[in-house]
């Protein structure tokens, strides 16, 4: 049985490693403000906050607004606001700064629930 159980476990992990493989594999193809938007999905889906199909990205942008602080729902208005200009109006846009403003944000939410389980 904890043979079954090890060997469950191990196929398991290696389907969670390709599965994290091709999405990465996926993203590295992606040009840098699309990479960007769709790290942004990924993260926020996993939060808890999808975006929906049928949505656009600013549409997305206002629901995130309805539901994170202002510093995260600004930068993610931000990112949506540039793709769309960078997506369908060909504009150039601050795609590193963008990422930079997004890791800081992560960065600062990782905290904030951190102090938030450890109750300070």
């Amino acid at each position: 049985l904890l043979t079954l159980v090890l060997f469950s476990f191990a196929g398991w992990l290696s389907w969670q490693g390709w599965r994290e493989w091709k999405r990465r594999r996926w993203l590295s193809k992606l040009a840098a403000m699309e990479r960007l938007y769709q790290q942004m999905l990924q993260q926020l889906a996993a939060d808890g906050c999808g975006k929906h199909p049928a949505h656009t990205p600013l549409e997305f942008a206002h629901q995130v607004g309805d539901r994170y602080p202002p510093e995260v729902a600004t930068i993610v208005s931000r990112i949506c606001q540039a793709y769309v200009g960078w997506r369908y109006g060909k504009e150039s846009v601050p795609v590193e700064e963008l990422r930079q403003q997004w890791q800081a944000v992560q960065r600062q939410d990782w905290r904030r629930k951190l102090a938030a389980l450890r109750g300070g």
